[in-house]
């Protein structure tokens, strides 16, 4: 798009006078800018979008497109921040504009200082304060999602969110939160810097009475800022813990570390104690806890793929699994994809799912609590077993209670009341029936982008279920639809001195157009009479260009290369049935020619007066071939490709090409007065009383292009009445046709 590295020069006056002149016209002349706006990336264009987004001009496709380009922005600016802020306060923005918006936070603070100390940076932070309250309680007007959110929010503003850490304490510690709040509070300490105190990640992970997976996503929180003193810390409480998921799943954690060859962990061999994993747990990865590490090299970088699984002691279900995908190149680690899926709840909808019962047995089986490590290594004082002791036969009965009571007073150092609190705890969650519950969180290059839950991807579905609707109702209807999308996928430009003291210059230009138009007719009112009519034609454009050279008042030097992807297809046809008597398809075929596919790249050097092309190439190697001519008169179509790409004495790939290259296949008509594929089948069936064979029977069948230059027909007519003892079958093929009557008479005829 060269549109958006024009509209990066224009100042704020100049781009809304342009946005104004273009947007009183019609539709077809303001829509590149509408397109081109998301990429643009300057704060001109920014503040514009903002605009836009507050007086309602632009629409919610491309509004969630401009909030998750936002963390793209090369150069974030103060300006930008503070233009964005007020779009936190307006009720009707997404979850797009919240994590859109911090993400631009911490990629803005990530480039200089203490910018916390920016006032824009201060009241997005300050607006996301007001929202928590003092320990995220629930008001009326928020539900638990709004509140998650906001704390995802404040895990992608990162080194911004540090004089948020007290408010993240308080909703960690306080039990009385739900869970998924407090798993976010504990997740929003992703990108604090270490500097920041992190007591209460230790303090949660070291409390061995607290939920497993608030244990471990403090611990892996800490694992975030690694030190000596921590791994001392986590040593000791391997040893003592009393938790088997938690165990497994740091241990399997450590183990990987220490035979890792990833290369964003090397440092933390360093921190490792020797004698850290003293003690076993078990790695069975379907009934525990788990975390596993594979990294791949290749001679020009690596990749790391990271993989979480955690169990519940309440479910037989893992209550997460997360993955994490990160590539290494050129001396740098990104973070290109993390991806989490959370369940709760849906062991029920699971057994309905394969048609088994939900008994008390099976929420019994359910509800019982983990084993802990202090009982299994009574049994194997060596290792960690994997059986769970069942807890059914422990809890009272109605008519026990009593029994109970009197031996609980004989128990020392109040440990009645903790056992009196199991025994409500647990029976207390088999009497409840909770609703499913899930999660799916989604991260790209770090920040988080994406947090759904059931209630948000069923209204999703539901708003895709009602855009499918209406495309069929206006097919229904005969009315023709386009669909047309512009995508600038990269805009980058950088300048810098040489020793010559010109500048150079490298830029890069990446867009994609994509234009669908379908059209169709269609009547499904009765099985036996239908009709459906219509074409679909999908048109792909990809452009690269990239520029390399150098940069004066004069103008540009240097070499320009540029590469194109087409392709341009289409279908138009139809079937029909009439009375459930006659079947006919029906293929259309209008143009002369399709690009299936075809690729060009070209190589030009840049003048300060003209650029150049590079067409003839010393050593051009081409290559075409078509379909032969006999395949070729039969279909009516030939089949063509076509490759060229410069010479050189290795014959080796390389990228980007030295010279100029083409790759293309297509479809071309060699019969000018081909329109029409056809196949036709028709009967007529006349029974007859008291018999069952009936009294007359008519089948056709037909398949041909009617009116072509070449005859392809072929045509199979059957006709059989019994009151005039008629019998008789035709076959009907190119310049031939046989007949066979009731008297066997066989007649061929030629011409």
């Amino acid at each position: 798009m060269t549109l958006v590295f024009e509209l990066r020069h224009l100042s704020s006056d100049a781009l809304m006078s342009l946005w104004q002149r273009s947007s009183s016209k019609c539709q077809d002349d303001w829509q590149p800018l509408s397109d081109a706006l998301p990429s643009c990336t300057t704060e001109a264009c920014v503040v514009l979008m903002k605009e836009l987004i507050v007086s309602g001009k632009v629409g919610e496709e491309k509004m969630e497109s401009f909030f998750q380009l936002l963390s793209f922005i090369p150069e974030p600016t103060a300006g930008m921040i503070d233009a964005l802020a007020p779009l936190l306060q307006l009720s009707r923005e997404t979850q797009s504009a919240f994590l859109g918006i911090t993400a631009l936070v911490n990629h803005f603070c990530s480039m200089r200082n203490n910018c916390d100390q920016e006032p824009a940076v201060r009241g997005v932070m300050k607006n996301l304060e007001q929202h928590l309250g003092e320990k995220c309680t629930l008001h009326k007007s928020e539900g638990i999602g709004q509140v998650e959110l906001i704390l995802k929010a404040i895990g992608n503003a990162g080194l911004a969110a540090a004089p948020l850490e007290p408010v993240l304490n308080s909703c960690a510690r306080w039990k009385n939160n739900p869970i998924e709040i407090r798993l976010a509070a504990i997740e929003a300490y992703r990108r604090i810097p270490c500097t920041v105190s992190h007591d209460v990640l230790m303090h949660l992970y070291q409390t061995y009475d607290e939920d497993v997976e608030i244990r471990i996503a403090s611990y892996l929180m800490l694992m975030k800022c690694p030190n000596k003193e921590l791994f001392n810390q986590v040593k000791f409480t391997l040893q003592e813990e009393r938790s088997s998921q938690v165990g497994s799943f740091v241990w399997s954690h450590l183990s990987e570390l220490l035979e890792t060859d990833d290369p964003l962990k090397q440092h933390l061999k360093s921190f490792l104690p020797d004698d850290i994993l003293s003690k076993e747990f078990d790695r069975e990865m379907w009934k525990f806890s788990s975390y596993s590490d594979v990294t791949f090299h290749s001679g020009t970088g690596s990749a790391n793929v990271e993989v979480r699984i955690i169990f519940s002691p309440m479910s037989f279900l893992p209550r997460l699994i997360a993955t994490n995908f990160t590539i290494y190149i050129l001396g740098r680690a990104v973070n290109i994809l993390e991806l989490g899926v959370r369940l709760e709840n849906v062991e029920d909808v699971l057994r309905k799912f394969f048609g088994l019962q939900s008994d008390q047995n099976a929420k019994e089986r359910d509800s019982k609590p983990e084993p802990s490590v202090e009982k299994t290594h009574k049994t194997h004082p060596n290792h960690l077993t994997s059986k769970r002791f069942s807890f059914r036969n422990d809890l009272p009965s109605k008519g026990s209670k009593s029994k109970l009571k009197m031996e609980n007073q004989s128990c020392p150092n109040g440990q009645s009341n903790k056992m009196s609190e199991l025994v409500k705890k647990f029976t207390k969650r088999m009497g409840k029936k909770k609703k499913p519950k899930c999660d799916l969180s989604i991260k790209v290059f770090g920040n988080e982008l994406a947090v759904l839950d059931c209630r948000e991807l069923r209204s999703q579905a539901k708003h895709y279920y009602l855009n499918l609707a209406d495309l069929v109702l206006k097919l229904l209807k005969g009315q023709e639809i386009q669909f047309n999308k512009r995508l600038s996928l990269a805009t980058e430009e950088l300048m810098f001195p040489a020793i010559s003291g010109l500048p150079v210059l490298l830029a890069l230009n990446a867009s994609a157009a994509i234009n669908v138009t379908v059209k169709g007719n269609m009547d499904f009112k009765q099985r036996n009479n239908f009709f459906i009519n219509g074409y679909i034609k999908p048109r792909v454009l990809l452009q690269i260009s990239a520029q390399m050279g150098t940069a004066g008042t004069l103008g540009k030097t240097g070499l320009s290369w540029s590469t194109r992807l087409r392709s341009s297809t289409s279908l138009d046809g139809g079937i029909q049935v009439k009375k459930g008597k006659e079947f006919k398809i029906f293929l259309n075929t209008p143009e002369d020619s399709m690009d299936i596919v075809n690729f060009s790249s070209k190589l030009c050097p840049m003048t300060v007066t003209e650029t150049d092309t590079w067409d003839d190439f010393s050593g051009q190697v081409e290559i075409k071939s078509c379909t032969n001519e006999e395949v070729s008169k039969i279909f009516g179509w030939q089949l063509c490709s076509e490759f060229s790409k410069p010479g050189n004495q290795n014959d080796d790939f390389v990228f980007p090409f030295p010279g100029p290259m083409k790759a293309a296949v297509t479809l071309r008509k060699r019969d000018r007065n081909l329109y029409q594929y056809l196949l036709r089948a028709t009967y007529n069936y006349v029974s007859q009383k008291g018999a069952w064979i009936p009294n007359e029977v008519g089948l056709h069948f037909f398949m041909g292009t009617p009116k072509s230059e070449l005859k392809r027909n072929i045509a199979v007519d059957f006709h059989f009445n019994v009151a005039q003892k008629k019998f008789e079958i035709q076959l009907i093929y190119p310049n031939k046709r046989m007949q066979l009557n009731d008297v066997a008479l066989l007649k061929v005829h030629f011409g």
